[in-house]
């Protein structure tokens, strides 16, 4: 169970002239926001939720949202206790997806714990933001399950596998950066693409049975490389699990590992380029921030002045 639930909500004020979120802050470093996401009647409801507390070391159960942000306009409103909180189209979407639904079957169903990067982290907060994003790792590994959401399609289900298939690579999702760690992390991960769900494995073999006669447009295309160097990626990360693990390799090992895997996520995006260090690192277990200062997540620091220091650390 959540140890503590209380809305943490924004200021509700009207885009585009509202200011950023205003949250308390996190009261410990093992604290994290998750979002209780409450039941309706019907698909399109208006969503209403609170904004929990939950910490890494007391067990809360909550499942992590994976998806990709799109247009940056926060134009949709949902409701938290209340109170207004502006979500991207995208994110609204996946949270009526997402959401408990009441049927004839169940009449009651209970309300769902979820981990939503946009709504949990002050984005707005760079030291918090920092912070959050150095838990990251600890925080998908815990989610009892992560859902990848590839979007809506209202005649996807009726489709010819091979046609599915093609829907499921036009997901801007598969471009995002951070999608390394919410794709590696739990071995718990399912993808929703409207109605339909299946698990990473199956979409892995989805697209390798795609015949080689399709003609792909340029986003199918780089969507195939994304997925093909997730799964180069997935067993670097198991080889590099396994130097931090063991007692004998050296530093110089890892560097190795972390320089290969940057390499592979040269065409992965994010918003901010500081990202692309920080979600390879994040993917490291153990590895010591205290010991190495200079590769601590910190998004006060240019981002030449930190693309130098990874440098330095894989060089050296």
């Amino acid at each position: 169970m959540l140890e503590v639930c209380e809305c943490r909500s924004a200021r509700p004020e009207s885009p585009p002239t509202s200011t950023p979120y205003s949250y308390t802050p996190l009261d410990t470093p093992d604290q994290f926001r998750t979002i209780r996401l409450l039941p309706a009647e019907s698909f399109e409801a208006p969503i209403e939720c609170q904004i929990c507390i939950a910490n890494l070391s007391h067990g809360s159960s909550y499942e992590a949202l994976s998806y990709a942000w799109g247009s940056s306009s926060r134009e949709n409103s949902i409701k938290c206790n209340g109170q207004d909180l502006f979500v991207t189209p995208n994110l609204l979407r996946a949270l009526k997806r997402l959401r408990p639904i009441s049927t004839r079957s169940i009449s009651n169903p209970g309300p769902l714990n979820l981990w939503v990067d946009a709504i949990c982290i002050d984005q707005e907060n760079r030291k918090e933001r920092a912070h959050q994003v150095g838990i990251m790792k600890r925080i998908y590994q815990l989610a009892s399950k992560v859902v990848v959401y590839l979007g809506e399609d209202v005649n996807f289900k009726d489709s010819v596998p091979s046609i599915r298939m093609l829907w499921l690579l036009d997901s801007s999702w598969y471009t995002r950066m951070w999608t390394l760690q919410e794709s590696l992390l739990n071995p718990n991960t399912i993808v929703r693409h409207g109605e339909t769900m299946l698990s990473w494995e199956d979409l892995e073999i989805g697209f390798r049975s795609l015949p080689p006669s399709f003609r792909y447009n340029a986003a199918q295309r780089n969507a195939i490389l994304r997925v093909q160097t997730t799964r180069e990626l997935r067993l670097q990360f198991r080889e590099l699990q396994g130097f931090v693990q063991h007692p004998q390799p050296t530093d110089r090992t890892i560097a190795d590992r972390l320089s290969r895997m940057l390499s592979l996520c040269q065409y992965f995006e994010c918003g901010d380029p500081r990202d692309k260090v920080f979600a390879i690192l994040g993917l490291v277990d153990n590895l010591d921030f205290n010991a190495l200062p200079e590769l601590n997540p910190d998004y006060n620091t240019p981002v030449t002045e930190i693309y130098r220091r990874f440098a330095l650390f894989i060089i050296t």
